[in-house]
């Protein structure tokens, strides 16, 4: 098992060190940097939750039944560090909104809503511009 996990450890080490050509370009380099990042905070945390498993072995008589403990903690761990990734990642893509002058800070709720109103109300009129053709026939 220990050496399964120290394989998988040195391949995905070599794979995310190695230099790729997605790197060329600078919004690349970017996504390339933040997956980076990503990968070690939740193998932070899965190896976090597996220390936490192993200090419980300490107050067990017989450590080598209870090694579910070390994968709980593991798997709690990925858990927790997948989620805070999906949260940081959320507000990364709101950041990168605002950052763009896509969408400026002050676009609240209600300026959605009106913003949406009106556009539905321009649609509307289009199509009912549109419908003014209707076709019949008779067979």
């Amino acid at each position: 098992m220990f050496k399964r996990l120290f394989i998988f450890s040195f391949v995905m080490f070599l794979v995310i060190t190695q230099p790729s050509q997605a790197q060329n370009t600078i919004g690349n380099k970017e996504l390339v940097d933040s997956s980076i990042k990503d990968l070690i905070i939740v193998g932070g945390t899965g190896s976090m939750g597996a220390i936490l498993g192993l200090s419980t072995l300490s107050f067990v008589d017989e450590p080598s039944e209870h090694l579910k403990n070390v994968y709980m903690g593991a798997s709690i761990g990925i858990i927790i560090g997948v989620s805070f990734v999906a949260y940081q990642t959320a507000n990364r893509e709101q950041e990168n909104l605002v950052r763009a002058k896509k969408i400026s800070p002050s676009f609240s709720t209600v300026n959605r809503l009106a913003w949406h109103y009106s556009s539905h109300r321009s649609n509307q009129k289009d199509i009912q511009k549109n419908q003014i053709l209707n076709l019949n026939f008779n067979f």
